[in-house]
């Protein structure tokens, strides 16, 4: 039974991992598609991306 359950926890954290993985993946990846698709100018995201880092 000890080995059943060190299982199941490895499943679970492989799975939390997997799902950790793919949603930082796929929000970089959105990321960085909505920057190359901007249809606002470089000065306009410069400004943006200044005031982002202000609040940080």
């Amino acid at each position: 039974t000890h080995l059943n359950n060190i299982g199941k926890l490895i499943e679970e954290m492989e799975l939390k991992m997997r799902n950790l993985l793919k949603e930082v993946y796929f929000s970089k990846t959105r990321d960085i598609v909505n920057d190359l698709r901007s249809s606002s100018s470089l000065t306009e995201q410069r400004k943006t991306v200044g005031v982002q880092r202000e609040l940080v």
